[in-house]
């Protein structure tokens, strides 16, 4: 079972604290709805982690319904 966790996204030069949670095969994103809506039309980012890790991730289309954002692992 994974828990919501603590992170950064960075979207190219940009960045942003979010809270996410995550799988072996994707995961959900919270953060507010203009930084959701960020990360999806920038199709791509990076998940930043505690030291130098991060995790690739793909963003799914943003729907207004929902407070958070999909995203697979790359």
């Amino acid at each position: 079972m994974a828990v919501i966790q603590n992170g950064f996204v960075q979207l190219g030069f940009s960045r942003f604290p979010a809270e996410f949670k995550a799988t072996r095969l994707g995961g959900i994103l919270f953060a507010s709805k203009d930084q959701l809506k960020a990360c999806a039309a920038a199709g791509a980012g990076k998940i930043l982690l505690s030291g130098d890790r991060a995790l690739e991730v793909v963003f799914d289309e943003f729907s207004e319904d929902w407070p958070y954002l999909r995203f697979k692992l790359t």
